[in-house]
């Protein structure tokens, strides 16, 4: 176990940590495989499901997110697994977590910010039913189709 004054010296995040193939590297491996395939699979829900549209743009970007996170902890994983000189410091770890938890923070503050204001502007523009009628109306133009 690292303590907490080793991890303030550069050493520790600039350092070769060599070839590890540890149970929990696997697991991070897997965990980050799986975060990549929850991302594909939302994507693909999104597109089929009907969303109310406001809450369509809110939740547009998250499968993007995951996707582009489980492949850019599969790839710090391998790096790290592999042994790459470079590419498998602790700095790149810390940078992909710093870039996550500013993601998150920037993604909840936009949504406890515009998401009452965007509904309540398409409240006020529509009765609230309309996005259902063209959900039914473009359902059935694909039935036709076939």
């Amino acid at each position: 176990m690292t303590s907490f004054t080793e991890m303030l010296s550069l050493g520790y995040w600039f350092v070769d940590p060599g070839i590890s193939q540890t149970l929990f590297l696997k697991a991070i491996l897997v965990a980050f495989a799986g975060l990549f395939i929850a991302g594909v699979i939302l994507k693909l829900w999104f597109k089929k499901g009907d969303f109310h549209p406001v809450k369509r743009k809110f939740l547009k970007p998250i499968p993007g997110s995951l996707m582009r996170w489980g492949l850019t902890g599969v790839l710090l994983a391998l790096f790290r697994y592999e042994g790459a000189h470079y590419l498998s410091w602790r700095f790149w770890w810390l940078i992909f977590a710093v870039w996550v938890v500013f993601i998150i923070i920037r993604r909840v503050r936009f949504v406890r910010e515009e998401y009452p204001r965007r509904m309540q502007m398409y409240e006020q523009r529509n009765d609230g039913r309309e996005w259902e009628v063209k959900a039914k109306e473009k359902k059935s133009k694909k039935k036709k189709r076939k």
